[in-house]
């Protein structure tokens, strides 16, 4: 059995495959620019500031509570046909951001299928064995978006192999050993957009390896243990693609590790349990190239969680069942960058689940009017004199109904009103007019002093 997009728990006649199940691991069951003019502009801009930052953390608030990500549509079923899975079977998923086409691993049926964005089978590639193009037990699956070259971890055979587009064999690197660019048991794969560097997970290990786009050995960074930068089973990795940051899931110490493309330490997130945050069993990991947030399939927990490039907790979907939208063992995540949809590998579901992206359910105008409402509800917005009131009513409202000709490019209500801000504020200093003089009076009057809750 395979543990996520990554490793595989049988055994082969080899003495290496004897350490490949670590003491501890146990398989898977199945911009505000804007300039001041004169002392009452920027006391003007100051209480704006403060105002729309205080309405922020309301927003930011209600934000975490679970969302989730809207179910769109699933494919794959049980069997060997065209477009099925083999029990074990999706374990690795990847999309060419040029065509939208998705790449899933078929682990067990020792292929690489493709699908398009509404889940169309196309074609597929690879047989059983270990001569060039064959796998056993293909996992990780990566897009190198330059040309839409497709590189496999083929993990018993030690190997990453690379495929053009239409999955015909190119070329491969790796063999079996310790040693700088051999393998004990590659994992995942991911591929930098800004240099076509590839960067490869060894579960066994406990390392990644970098390697150029011939296959060249490059760099590698970890070590066993517990320690920042150390792995204890590292299993999937995703890439920042505006920074290269590298995040890497690191399995049987519940957490996600962040690194710069040169492999230093950077930050970790995630602890054991099941609450908002914590994993049992932190396997895939996607980067939405937008937002810059991360993706992280908990896999026994039957839920994929949503944290910022902080590693802050944002939401979640999933729960465990058979059921559009539900999960048994989500093992893999791949996110369309143009889209920003999110595809999820249903391991024991033998399906892969697509969902809306978190954008895609709120625009940055029904965002702001979320926060309206959450103004509207508060305590102390309550408690204030109706001309504050009224002035703080009409200032939002009228953010929201600029938002509304906006195109939803946002993904928090965080940065919906970071733009409100500055739309506010550029109204406001350039005399426009938007704000009566004494809605900017109260304004000012209120600023050092309100504190939503």
């Amino acid at each position: 059995m395979p543990e996520l997009c990554t490793a595989a728990t049988g055994v082969r006649p080899n003495t290496l495959r004897l350490e490949r199940e670590p003491d501890g691991i146990q398989p898977p069951p199945r911009r505000w620019r804007a300039k001041a003019k004169g002392r009452a502009g920027r006391q003007l801009l100051l209480a704006v500031t403060a105002v729309l930052i205080s309405l922020a953390f309301t927003a930011a608030a209600h934000a975490t509570t679970p969302q989730g990500n809207a179910f769109l549509l699933q494919f794959g079923s049980p069997g060997s046909g065209n477009g099925q899975f083999a029990s074990y079977g999706p374990i690795g998923i990847a999309v060419d951001p040029s065509t939208g086409d998705v790449y899933v691993s078929d682990y067990v049926g020792n292929r690489v299928e493709k699908f398009d964005s509404s889940g169309n089978y196309l074609s597929q590639f690879g047989t059983a064995g270990s001569g060039p193009g064959q796998f056993n037990g293909p996992i990780g699956v990566a897009v190198d978006p330059s040309n839409g070259d497709v590189y496999v971890t083929d993990y018993y055979n030690d190997r990453v192999e690379k495929f053009d587009s239409s999955g015909n064999y190119l070329s491969q690197f790796g063999t079996s050993g310790t040693g700088p660019g051999q393998f004990g048991g590659p994992n995942c794969v991911v591929v930098d957009p800004h240099t076509g560097n590839v960067y490869v997970t060894d579960r066994v290990l406990n390392r990644v390896e970098e390697f150029d786009s011939s296959g060249n050995y490059l760099s590698q960074f970890g070590t066993y243990g517990t320690g920042n930068g150390q792995f204890e089973a590292p299993i999937a990795i995703a890439i920042d693609p505006n920074s290269s940051d590298l995040y890497v899931t690191d399995y049987s110490t519940s957490r996600v590790q962040k690194f710069d493309s040169a492999g230093n330490y950077l930050s970790q997130f995630g602890t054991a349990g099941s609450g908002p945050g914590q994993f049992n069993g932190a396997y895939g990991v996607g980067v939405d190239p937008v937002s810059g947030d991360v993706y992280v399939t908990d896999f026994y927990n039957n839920r994929v969680q949503r944290f910022d490039s902080s590693g802050n907790y944002l939401s979640q979907f999933g729960t465990a069942g058979t059921g559009p939208g539900q999960f048994d063992s989500p093992i893999a995540v791949g996110l369309d960058p143009n889209t920003r949809d999110v595809y999820v590998a249903d391991f024991d579901n033998d399906r892969v689940e697509k969902f809306a992206s978190e954008v895609a359910q709120e625009t940055p105008a029904q965002l702001c009017q979320l926060t309206v409402t959450d103004v509207e509800s508060s305590g102390k917005y309550q408690a204030l004199p109706a001309n504050a009131r009224n002035a703080i009513n009409a200032t939002l409202n009228g953010v929201c109904n600029q938002l509304a000709t906006m195109a939803p490019k946002l993904s928090a209500r965080q940065l919906a009103l970071a733009i409100a801000a500055y739309d506010t504020a550029v109204k406001i200093l350039a005399g426009s007019g938007w704000l009566t003089a004494t809605q900017a009076s109260t304004l000012t009057n209120l600023a050092s002093n309100l504190t939503l809750s």
